[in-house]
């Protein structure tokens, strides 16, 4: 609850929640350390549920994100932070448009152990440039 409400307080972060079609929370989505006046931001998003996952929901909420921050918030630029370990991840936003910007080695310590996070990125111009991704029905 505390991250809820931070979140809700923030000026520089955007957290939608991701819910099923009885309206219970699956997930959430985002953007975050925005930054207005150099037009970037860092995209996110968790499905917590397992059963919602590989059925492209993740896929399609991106591309919502991505219209919304690059259409509505006049954002240039979208990063992304993601485990090298979370080739499900990085496959999707390859596959979305987003390239490899570099990796940031041993960034995070988590269970006795030190973790890459690849960088990865995607500029407004280059939106909409292949297949954009659509709602499964």
């Amino acid at each position: 609850l505390e991250w809820v409400e931070r979140q809700r307080k923030s000026a520089t972060d955007i957290v939608w929640a991701i819910v099923d079609v009885q309206d219970k929370c699956i997930g959430h989505c985002g953007l975050s350390e925005i930054n207005s006046r150099n037009g970037v931001a860092i995209i996110d998003i968790c499905i917590g549920q397992a059963a919602f996952r590989g059925k492209g929901l993740g896929e399609a909420i991106l591309g919502s994100v991505l219209d919304y921050a690059f259409q509505q918030m006049n954002i240039r630029k979208i990063r992304a932070k993601v485990l090298s370990s979370n080739a499900i991840a990085l496959g999707l936003l390859h596959k979305i448009g987003f390239e490899s910007e570099g990796v940031l080695r041993e960034a995070k310590y988590r269970n006795g152990q030190y973790l890459d996070f690849h960088m990865l990125r995607l500029f407004r111009r280059d939106w909409g440039q292949g297949e954009k991704p659509c709602p499964q029905n």
